[in-house]
């Protein structure tokens, strides 16, 4: 079997999509026939080529054009002479003008473009806005990653629920307790001192950072913050909350980090706090469990599907809630420890092997609708 894939996210550094499509072809079932191949397509070369037990072609250019664009002209035309038997879209996108024959799966994240499109930067809105719900149509099978994301689809687009099925996301296995020294020399590399609370994600609207600095100017000064993610959409309004609480001096801003630095973050932290109103799937949620760090999240969206009772939550439009339960879980060691030991036992039960294995099952039977 030939399967295309739409690798535009591993164009860049990894994040998010980035992450789920790199780690999901690494982690592809070694039970394979002799003729399985994985073709890639993007609009430039790739930042990161990943590793797989599947044959790997790369189906690059080096367009001027946006890879969203690029999808539906160019890989068009490239589909169209490589005949694959599937295309997948990991990034929320299909080529709408598929060849017969071709089928297509889609993977949606969440639909932060239907319901908060104001928090996206306005190129993001703008292709959501052309490309998404036709390809959704287009889909002859839909992966979401949460059951939030899949009720979300059925409720707000109207999508059959049949057509959807669920395949949740993992830590990875560097993900895990360090020796406390380790943890120790790289934070000290990084200018990181003790005691602090620990946020990742970029910094753009719908993360509710804003909420959170409010929260950390009310709290008393022993408590410090530093925010891991890198710079979105908006991050110098955000940003401007930090300087008008005066804060600066307990707010340390890292932008993006490499994998090996975010786990020693994670396990030097406190804890981890995540303030987002809207979370398709939370991945810092599983990453900092599996590092035996206890994890703060809001009360919504996937948040608590994934946490389940290994979290502690609050209500994200509430600067008391936030507050209340970063005092709560600064200073009660004992739901520390129950959030640190059900945290870690919560993060084996998602893994990319699984992750992977459900999606090839989906690639190589999808129905044609």
């Amino acid at each position: 079997m030939r399967i295309g894939v739409d690798a535009g996210a591993l164009r860049h550094r990894l994040t998010g999509i980035g992450w789920y499509l790199s780690r999901v072809i690494e982690h592809l079932p070694a039970e394979i026939k002799q003729d399985d191949e994985i073709l890639l397509y993007a609009s430039r070369p790739l930042t990161t080529v990943p590793t797989s037990r599947l044959p790997l072609r790369l189906r690059t250019d080096r367009s001027r054009l946006p890879g969203t664009f690029w999808l539906q002209t160019r890989a068009t035309r490239l589909l169209k002479h490589d005949k694959p038997d599937c295309f997948w879209g990991p990034s929320h996108f299909l080529p709408l003008s598929l060849p017969v024959g071709i089928r297509g799966v889609l993977t949606v994240h969440d639909i932060v473009p239907v319901l908060y499109p104001r928090s996206m930067a306005r190129y993001n809105a703008l292709v959501h806005r052309l490309y998404f719900r036709k390809s959704l149509t287009r889909a002859d099978a839909i992966i979401t990653v949460s059951e939030q994301t899949k009720r979300d689809l059925v409720a707000r687009l109207g999508v059959t629920e049949a057509r959807i099925t669920v395949v949740p996301e993992a830590a990875d296995p560097i993900f895990q307790p360090l020796p406390l020294p380790q943890v120790q020399n790289r934070l000290s590399a990084m200018g990181i001192g003790d005691e602090y609370v620990l946020a990742v994600g970029t910094i753009e609207p719908r993360k509710n950072y804003p909420l959170l600095f409010r929260a950390l100017a009310r709290l008393p000064a022993r408590f410090k913050l530093v925010v891991a993610g890198k710079k979105g959409w908006r991050y110098r309004h955000i940003l401007s909350e930090v300087h008008r609480l005066n804060i600066e001096h307990r707010v340390s801003l890292l932008d993006y980090v490499t994998v090996e630095n975010l786990v020693a973050l994670y396990c030097g932290a406190l804890y981890v706090v995540i303030p987002s109103v809207y979370e398709g799937f939370g991945l810092p949620v599983l990453e900092a469990m599996a590092c035996g760090t206890p994890v703060l999240a809001s009360n919504c969206s996937s948040l608590p599907e994934v946490g389940g009772d290994a979290a502690v939550y609050f209500d994200p439009t509430s600067v008391e809630s936030l507050v209340q339960r970063m005092v709560e879980l600064a200073e009660n060691r004992v739901l520390r420890n129950h959030c640190r030991e059900a945290g870690m036992r919560r993060a084996r039960l998602f893994s990319w092997d699984k992750t992977a294995e459900k999606v090839m099952d989906i690639l190589r039977s999808s129905p044609r609708t």
